[in-house]
């Protein structure tokens, strides 16, 4: 299945890539070898004049004699005729373009009276034909100025004179040959210039056509709009292949458990201070993060608990058979009991940084209430059965040994716990986590436990069971579809008392992320000193300690 994406989104956080890919492929288009366009000032074909052959009129009639319009034409755009005809007029340019720019067609016109400027002789003998309309050829070369067009155009109706000259004496019986060759005089061939070219009748061409993949600036926008191509297409695939949740909608479909918050990046309000975990209900309590984590509190408090087993599965499963899920309906909405939600339980499918944050700022949000919490990270327990070094390892658990233990952390009324002087591993977890959790109630009015990745780690699981309510972490761009439908599972599976989903890091629209860092007030935060340096949760370090109680 194809999961909807924001490609507009995409775009946007993408821009780097795109900006990049136009730039190179822009810069490709300018080094690519191609064919040079000529410039309209040196373009050989800027006029254009024409010269207007055919045969001698004979009783009346233009072209009665023993050449052909279709002859004429033949041997006019022979490239040897064409050759022999740039040779003797030797215009300037590029033979090759002014070659193919030169053009023999018939012509279907009045005999030659409309032309005032032909010779009397060919005046006089269109008279007698002014009624009549024959087929005529036109020879209309190229030149850079009208003198040039003129003589290439006048050069080419001479060399196809001669040219068909020869062939009509090819073509006489040997009689007329040894006629011609008695008296000496050339046998008529019925091809005559009837309107020589001249720069009075020559013209302007339009401008030539230029080749556009010569042009610097076409090629300049071809590339970057390539290049922009390019980038969305990347975007776009790397968008389909990404299978982290990017939405809050997702991340309920995939957990199938309801979304009770979601957190906006906390980097927007601290300027982008990423590196560093920021405590913003204490650093910034006037942001919209801030108010993000007290709603979640809110949450906590008085939210229903999000349906377990079966009856969720059904709920949350398009293809799944409702019928028993209608007989059994909801329990209707009651106000959790005073108490009832002190323990509470924090997990993520997989090493989610946002975890800790969600702890230190729901703890904070707890304090500034002036209720005393506690926070407990299991990472810290050791696998296996390694020697005992705590003092309280069996046996019932008094809150005053549990208040020797705590630390106190930077934030006023939250303090940190180890549980290491009362279990001795991971894996006493099951057993011990009731005691420890039973003290912690009698001193405290908030426990919050911090376990690392419940798909790596049994710790989740062991303390489902011991503790109220259990938070599932999804953040933004770095859990997995795959990842939150096995944490989803596996809460249903031991029937955890799951309040539901809280979705971190979501990003904030730039223009609200712009008026949040405008408005932000980094030396409340030096004074406040709720900047803490995070280590991420693992088995060995413990993700909110203290850094003097890190073993």
């Amino acid at each position: 299945m194809i999961e909807p994406i924001n490609f507009t989104a995409a775009l946007r956080r993408s821009w780097r890539l795109l900006a990049v890919l136009a730039v190179v492929f822009a810069v490709v288009a300018l080094l690519l070898p191609t064919s040079h366009g000529v410039s309209e000032k040196n373009s050989p074909t800027k006029w254009q004049a024409a010269a207007v052959v055919g045969a001698p009129p004979a009783n009346g009639i233009v072209g009665s004699t023993t050449v052909t319009i279709q002859q004429i034409l033949f041997y006019a755009n022979s490239f040897e005729v064409r050759g022999a005809a740039i040779a003797a007029a030797k215009p300037p340019g590029s033979e090759e373009q002014i070659i193919f720019a030169m053009v023999a067609s018939a012509q279907t016109v009045k005999s030659a009276t409309s032309n005032a400027s032909t010779a009397t002789t060919v005046a006089a003998s269109s008279k007698s034909s002014a009624k009549n309309t024959t087929g005529l050829v036109q020879l209309a070369a190229p030149g850079q100025t009208a003198a040039i067009a003129v003589r290439l155009s006048n050069a080419w109706a001479t060399v196809l004179g001669d040219k068909l000259t020869s062939v009509a004496a090819a073509h006489q019986s040997d009689s007329t040959k040894a006629q011609s060759s008695s008296d000496g005089s050339t046998p008529p061939t019925g091809y005559e210039v009837v309107v020589p070219a001249s720069v009075y009748l020559a013209k302007k061409t339009a401008k030539p056509t230029s080749n556009l993949s010569s042009s610097h600036k076409v090629r300049l926008v071809a590339g970057l709009v390539v290049g922009l191509l390019v980038g969305a297409a990347v975007v776009l695939v790397r968008e389909l292949l990404n299978k982290r949740l990017q939405k809050a909608a997702r991340a309920a479909a995939h957990f199938k458990f309801p979304v009770v918050a979601e957190i906006p990046d906390p980097s927007a309000d601290s300027g982008g201070q990423g590196s560093q975990m920021m405590v913003v209900v204490v650093s910034d309590p006037a942001s919209k993060t801030a108010e993000a984590y007290r709603k979640l509190r809110m949450s906590v408090m008085f939210e229903a608990m999000a349906p377990v087993g079966a009856r969720a599965n059904a709920l949350n499963d398009p293809y799944a058979d409702t019928s028993f899920a209608m007989l059994a309906p909801a329990e209707p909405y009651s106000v959790p009991a005073p108490d009832s939600r002190k323990v509470i339980l924090v997990v993520s499918p997989d090493a989610e940084q946002s975890r800790s944050e969600l702890v230190a700022n729901l703890a904070a949000a707890y304090a500034e209430a002036g209720e005393r919490v506690i926070v407990i990270s299991t990472g810290d327990l050791d696998s296996g059965v390694p020697a005992g070094t705590g003092t309280h390892l069996t046996g019932a658990i008094t809150p005053a040994e549990l208040q020797v233990e705590l630390r106190p952390s930077s934030i006023e009324n939250v303090s940190t716990l180890s549980l290491r002087p009362f279990v001795r591993n991971s894996a006493q977890l099951v057993g011990r986590a009731d005691a420890v959790f039973g003290a912690a109630r009698q001193i405290a009015d908030v426990v919050i436990v911090e376990a690392p990745p419940l798909l790596e780690f049994h710790h989740g699981e062991a303390l489902v069971h011991a503790v109220d309510v259990v938070l599932a972490v999804a953040e933004y761009r770095f859990t997995t579809f795959h990842g939150a439908d096995q944490a989803g599972d596996l809460l249903r599976r031991l029937g955890a008392p799951v309040l539901g989903v809280v979705f971190t890091r979501e990003p904030v629209p730039k223009r609200e992320a712009d008026r949040q860092s405008r408005s932000a007030t980094p030396v409340a935060q030096a004074e406040t000193g709720a900047e803490v340096e995070v280590a991420p949760a693992t088995p060995e370090v413990p993700s909110l300690f203290p850094a003097e109680t890190q073993a």
